[in-house]
């Protein structure tokens, strides 16, 4: 299976404060759509892969005819990623979890939370 991204789902920037979005097509070596039915799309942000907590969990909406997941921050999560400074780094990855005894992990990278000019 492959991983298909509309926008590069590995190394990112968000602004504080804008609506942010990651765009996965998730697709067969024969660029079929994956059978996502029943399956839930899970991205976690932490500061450091060991941290017990994420800073931020989004729930992706998954479009089945397509293997299309889409994951929206809104200004609230983005402005909250920003902790001191200028810029805050975070690793993230995001989890396929067909069920208990099946779950994949489709991508992975870091997301830089940096200040935006216009508040």
């Amino acid at each position: 299976m492959s991983c298909i991204g509309e926008v590069n789902p590995f190394d990112r920037e968000w602004k504080a404060g804008d609506s942010e979005e990651i765009v996965i097509n998730y697709l067969n070596p024969d660029r079929t759509p994956v059978d996502l039915t029943g399956a839930v799309a899970k991205m976690q942000l932490r500061r450091k892969a060991q941290d017990v907590s994420s800073s931020l969990e989004i729930i992706g909406l998954v479009t089945l005819d397509t293997g299309k997941i889409e994951f929206f921050a809104n200004p609230t999560d983005t402005r909250a990623l920003l902790i001191s400074g200028s810029k805050t780094k975070y690793v993230y990855d995001i989890q396929i979890d067909f069920d208990a005894n099946n779950i994949k992990t489709i991508a992975a990278g870091t997301i830089t939370a940096v200040t935006d000019i216009t508040r």
